[in-house]
């Protein structure tokens, strides 16, 4: 993702936007998820080779994660499923390259 201003001043949707392009330049999915009977699920369902990933992503400033979102991806990495709060694009991409990387 390209910065053309303070990493500071980047939008959720700026990074989100960022991710679904990767996810999708490289045949994967990026779902938006909205489960209305539950609160706190993460903003994204990714599936990229072979392997499944729930994204939060925040505001690197000032975006704060609920108590809601921080047990639901609790819950889920207990669950053993790739579960995290992102709030930069390159911290997604190293996130994936780790997973990717221990999946092996």
């Amino acid at each position: 993702m390209k910065q053309n201003k303070p990493l500071n001043e980047t939008s959720e949707n700026e990074i989100e936007t960022a991710i679904v392009k990767y996810v999708e330049d490289r045949k994967g999915l990026a779902l938006k998820l909205e489960v209305p009977s539950i609160r706190g699920y993460p903003d994204r369902l990714v599936l990229l080779d072979g392997l499944i990933f729930f994204i939060e992503v925040k505001k690197p400033k000032g975006g704060v994660v609920s108590p809601h979102q921080d047990r639901i991806i609790a819950d889920l990495q207990a669950r053993g499923y790739n579960a995290t709060v992102v709030r930069t694009f390159e911290e997604f991409v190293a996130y994936v390259g780790t997973v990717k990387n221990l999946s092996r």
